[in-house]
């Protein structure tokens, strides 16, 4: 049989030194991985659906304004104004420009020090940029929600 023994000097009831203040942080790699699976899930159900547009309009409306008939899954103008409000530091590249992408586009956003992409192989540059904004802003609510920003 074991007995407990509490230090009753502190007024929990505890030693401060025996209570473990190491909580597991996320890295941002993490958090952008966890960021990504959601959109990704999300992104395919409504591409299944031919819903794409409805669902970029809904989660890019709560951050800027859009014109509720932009075509956001095709319009590079409108894109382009997105990520101009958002202050986003893009970079786009084309099928076969890099070792990564030999199929499709790819979108990349720099935050920090951080670059993170949409997968390799999207099917057209405006729906690499708009994943891209979608990754963006749901990164950026995941680290507020954390209170890292």
């Amino acid at each position: 049989m074991t007995a407990k023994i509490y230090n009753f000097s502190n007024p929990r009831g505890r030693d401060a030194a025996s209570v473990s203040q190491s909580a597991d942080v996320q890295s941002n790699e993490e958090i952008f991985m966890d960021t990504y699976n959601d959109v990704i899930y999300d992104w395919e159900s409504h591409a299944r659906r031919n819903r794409l547009n409805e669902f970029i309009h809904s989660r890019v409306s709560l951050d800027v304004y859009v014109d509720p008939s932009a075509d956001l899954a095709g319009d590079l103008n409108a894109l382009s104004d997105i990520e101009q409000r958002l202050h986003m530091i893009t970079g786009v590249f084309s099928p076969n420009s890099t070792k990564n992408n030999p199929f499709g586009w790819l979108a990349a956003f720099y935050t920090d020090d951080d670059i993170f992409a949409t997968p390799p192989d999207m099917a057209s540059e405006a729906t690499a940029r708009a994943m891209n904004i979608l990754l963006f802003i749901s990164y950026e609510r995941h680290l507020k929600s954390l209170g890292r920003r």
